[in-house]
């Protein structure tokens, strides 16, 4: 009976000294998307349920921002990258869409939601490396081009006006066709507009910020006085995530690289 309980002691021991050792190892994540690096403590977590659950909880506005509402929609892949110097997690830098092959691009392993945390890191892992890529849901492309109907003001005229409007496929964006903006409201936007350099519209989500802008787009390109650069448009293309095909993009579209811009009229 003694031995019994002495080895009952020891394995409880043995147990307890490797949860406690577990619990102080950090794992250095990734996020495809946002491109965000930081390191997590895994150890208190059991399985990958936990841990998927505690990541999400962890950046939730942003996964909110991008409509994944709970934490099942995001996979989470083991890989070994390290931080310091090296090509891989650079080209992971400069292309961290959400679509990214991580186990062609990077040796990833899938990590299943069932598997528990102390069997898949054993030992510790080494530090200043990526070993775990959190992968969002990518986000479903439309197939084929909306036609709309837009009604906008004329500036000299203060009369509605009637056009089409263009959605590109890569895009979910399109404008609220039940939402009305009344043509006075309509001219004392322009107006404002015309008057600033650069303007912030700020609102709540669903609100009609699309709405306003795109309706503020199809009114300038009726003047002949404006480039609209639909930036939900390019998601999944390389100019979103490499910041100098981004510039050259800005370049190639207005006559002025967005580093420029942003030089001229942020930098005080």
């Amino acid at each position: 009976m003694s031995n019994q309980l002495s080895g009952l002691i020891k394995n409880d021991s043995a147990d307890s000294y490797h949860r406690k050792r577990l619990r102080y190892i950090m794992v250095g994540c990734f996020i495809l998307g946002n491109g965000v690096t930081f390191n997590f403590e895994i150890g208190k977590y059991v399985d990958f349920t936990e841990l998927k659950k505690a990541i999400w909880e962890d950046d939730k506005d942003y996964f909110a921002s991008i409509g994944v509402n709970n934490d099942k929609k995001i996979k989470l892949w083991k890989v070994e990258i390290p931080t310091r110097n090296n090509d891989k997690y650079e080209r992971l830098l400069e292309n961290h869409r959400v679509d990214l092959d991580v186990k062609e691009e990077f040796s990833g392993e899938r990590l299943n939601e069932t598997w528990h945390i102390d069997l898949t890191f054993k030992e510790p892992p080494p530090k200043e490396h990526i070993h775990i890529i959190v992968q969002p849901p990518s986000l479903p492309a439309t197939t084929g081009k909306r036609q709309l109907d837009l009604d906008y003001c004329d500036e000299e005229s203060g009369t509605r006006k009637k056009g089409k409007s263009t959605y590109p496929e890569e895009s979910d964006e399109g404008r609220d066709n039940l939402m009305v903006i009344s043509p006075d409201r309509l001219k004392s936007i322009v107006d404002f507009v015309q008057k600033h350099q650069i303007v912030l519209l700020r609102s709540p989500p669903s609100s009609g910020k699309s709405t306003v802008g795109q309706t503020l787009r199809d009114f300038f390109k009726s003047l002949s006085d404006g480039v609209y650069i639909n930036l939900a448009g390019m998601c999944g293309k390389d100019e979103i995530y490499n910041s100098n095909k981004f510039d050259n993009y800005w370049k190639k579209m207005i006559g002025r690289s967005w580093t420029e811009i942003s030089e001229y009229y942020f930098v005080k």
